[in-house]
């Protein structure tokens, strides 16, 4: 898969974790961080449609407070997808993490 910059990418969803939500409790008391796990699941619900689909891999790269929106950025070919998931917007957008998705191996 060609390697191009995520900016390029189209924007395919967006959420934000409430403060409040139950994935974050105790997750860090006193620095609170979304787990890598909540953001990941949110990725490949949003991609898998009626299919599941793995990760190959994941890299993250920022942590992510709560409340900040997040934008999930894609590029698919040939059954595999390339993601980027970033906080905040215009020249201070970040990439919190980044990898590549596929389908489950039969």
């Amino acid at each position: 898969m060609k390697r191009s910059n995520w900016r390029d990418w189209p924007v395919r969803a967006t959420r934000t974790f409430a403060p409040d939500h139950p994935a974050l409790e105790g997750h860090f008391p006193v620095y609170p961080v979304l787990p890598g796990v909540l953001v990941l699941d949110w990725v490949c619900r949003e991609l898998a449609g009626a299919a599941s689909l793995s990760v190959r891999e994941a890299r993250f790269a920022h942590p992510c407070d709560p409340g900040s929106r997040l934008a999930l950025r894609v590029q698919a070919h040939a059954g595999l997808s390339r993601f980027a998931v970033t906080a905040g917007q215009g020249s201070g957008e970040t990439v919190v993490v980044s990898g590549m998705l596929e389908p489950p191996s039969a």
